[in-house]
């Protein structure tokens, strides 16, 4: 048996191993669903491409791979130098070590991108308004800022110690918290956008005077997708949090599961909203003209004469406040 060091890096490895097999396949998908058709038999024109998704989506798999080989290697190369449990701790524990510290910097990277992509498609559905996603755009700077005291604390400590080293670890501690503190913000406003833009449709299509429960939606089903997302992307940070907090080994383990869910929870939210029914509802009242308008930010103001009222319903990705499918 090795010492606790070792142990976890080899669990890191096996289990990392095991997350970026189910990464690799929601890529596939995802992939294939930013660039077919919604019936999947042809190729998308250039114009209808979602770039912004699609370099964000090469981007978290080339930083995701980048640390499963670093992992690899590093448990290799240790393993074949090591003269024993205790030289290959002193190897892993090497804080300045460069394949150390990339490792450190894949984590951060990656984990900042899912918090920028957040701010993102908050900014998205609210209509591209910067005042809502002011604060929390506020805080993914500062935790920016604080991705570069870690990596410069552990480039040049030049010592043997864990991560959660007195020098760096109020600074770790602050970027996991803040992590936590912004997925739930976001999250939550984008949640919360939803629900309101949703219950006044369904105030709109199921008159008042109607009894019994409502047909589920496909923004309830688009909410449920984003809500299963942030607290997988969450839980994940929250663990590694109080991993890192009691100074526990286990935070190898956790920072080599996140880099890893941080990928699988962003091309969820891509594939299930690309499967999300579209809905279309038509309601006549009397005769008269028809009217026809699109769900959006703004409410819609309906006549008090007697008219033909025809509703689309669509999802978030066809939705005025996204210019392109699979935005969101």
């Amino acid at each position: 048996m090795g010492s606790p060091l070792t142990d976890a890096q080899s669990y890191g490895l096996f289990l990392e191993s095991i997350f970026y097999g189910i990464y690799l396949v929601t890529c596939g998908v995802c992939l294939k669903t930013l660039l077919l058709s919604r019936l999947g038999d042809r190729l998308k024109p250039v114009r209808e491409l979602n770039w912004a998704m699609l370099i964000v989506v090469f981007i978290l798999f080339g930083v995701a791979t980048v640390d499963a080989i670093l992992q690899f290697y590093r448990n290799l190369h240790t393993f074949q130098i090591a003269n024993g449990p205790g030289d290959a701790a002193g190897d892993f524990s090497n804080i300045s070590d460069p394949i150390n510290v990339v490792k450190s910097a894949t984590v951060c990277i990656q984990t900042t991108i899912a918090d920028m992509m957040l701010v993102y498609r908050c900014w998205v559905i609210y209509g591209r308004s910067w005042l809502v996603i002011s604060l929390p755009g506020l805080l993914v700077l500062g935790n920016t800022a604080v991705t570069g005291v870690v990596l410069y604390l552990e480039i040049t400590l030049n010592q043997h110690a864990l991560l959660s080293v007195k020098q760096i670890k109020p600074f770790g501690a602050a970027f996991w918290a803040l992590t936590i503190v912004i997925n739930i913000i976001t999250t939550g406003l984008i949640v919360a956008r939803m629900w309101r833009i949703n219950r006044g449709t369904q105030d709109i299509i199921y008159r008042p005077e109607r009894r019994g429960p409502r047909p589920s939606t496909t923004l309830q089903h688009i909410m449920r997708i984003v809500i299963e997302s942030g607290l997988l992307y969450t839980g994940t940070s929250l663990i590694t949090f109080i991993s890192y907090v009691t100074n526990s080994v286990a935070v190898y383990v956790t920072t080599d599961i996140e880099i890893q869910v941080i990928g699988i929870a962003f091309n969820l939210i891509i594939i299930r909203a690309a499967l999300s029914p579209k809905e279309s509802y038509s309601i006549t009242s009397g005769s008269g003209y028809p009217l026809e308008f699109r769900m959006s930010s703004q409410s819609t103001a309906v006549p008090s004469t007697r008219v033909n009222v025809s509703i689309t319903q669509q999802d978030d990705r066809e939705d005025k406040t996204s210019d392109k499918p699979g935005e969101f």
